[in-house]
């Protein structure tokens, strides 16, 4: 009977927590690419994901989709939510905010602009991807840097951590290494930045695993349609489920935890 009881609870958890409005921010030099296949991984655990898009179109192109309008036109009240949202496949939403959300930020209290702005929407959201741009007031809390096992990928990191640890005083951070030949390969590019934001910047980097290389297929083509998380074809599909239970699970990892075990 207990053990039906705890089945039970940890059902309504999961179910709340879908309805929970949660963020993450997606900053890399690929952002609309990661942000995207998070998002199909994300609708087959139950989600409702909205990019909110920070880089000129680019995640509404990959849908197939045409950005006509910015959430700065919703702001200034020229065009209304529904001439701005644009809906994907699988129930993914597109907010083209690359001038809108900076106009938000600075006028503070964006998340819950933001959240009134949608609220009439058909479908509600309970994530949003802030997907790519640059530095802007009022951050969302431990932003998810993907990195490349590269030089000049970490190098480029940790100038992201360093503006954002001196600018805007954020010190976690969460990090997943793309297209890494193998967790060790991946678990060293991890340190390198690691150990060298926590030195000099006195951050807190969380590991959330590697995202190995797979380039036979499109972005969301091997999460749809709606398919079981074990089901899911490639190691790719695969690393991205796992990524999206980890980050909004929100629990921290040990860094040399295996990737099938991974949580940030």
């Amino acid at each position: 009977m207990l053990d039906a009881r705890q089945d039970q609870a940890t059902g309504l958890r999961r179910l709340f927590a879908r309805d929970r409005l949660q963020m993450l921010r997606v900053r890399s030099p690929g952002a609309t690419a990661v942000s995207l296949e998070l998002a199909y991984a994300l609708v087959v655990l139950g989600h409702r994901p909205l990019i909110v898009d920070l880089e000129k179109g680019e995640a509404a192109i990959a849908l197939g989709l045409k950005a006509r309008y910015d959430l700065a036109h919703v702001m200034s009240g020229d065009k209304s939510m529904a001439d701005v949202l644009l809906m994907g496949r699988e129930g993914i939403g597109v907010l083209p905010a690359a001038r809108g959300l900076y106009r938000a930020a600075e006028q503070g209290r964006w998340k819950d602009a933001l959240s009134n702005l949608l609220r009439d929407t058909p479908q509600p959201f309970n994530v949003w991807l802030i997907s790519g741009g640059e530095d802007f007031v009022g951050e969302p809390e431990s932003p998810l840097l993907v990195i490349a096992p590269t030089r000049s990928s970490i190098t480029g990191a940790y100038a992201t951590i360093k503006s954002l640890a001196r600018n805007h005083g954020q010190r976690d951070f969460r990090v997943v290494v793309d297209r890494a030949a193998s967790e060790s390969v991946a678990l060293s590019a991890y340190e390198s930045i690691a150990e060298t934001s926590r030195r000099f910047l006195s951050a807190r980097l969380d590991y959330c695993g590697y995202l190995p290389r797979d380039d036979r297929a499109a972005p969301g083509k091997a999460f749809a349609p709606r398919q079981n998380v074990t089901d899911l074809p490639t190691p790719r599909a695969r690393a991205f489920s796992r990524l999206a239970q980890a980050v909004f699970a929100a629990t921290p990892t040990n860094p040399q935890q295996h990737a099938l075990n991974m949580g940030c």
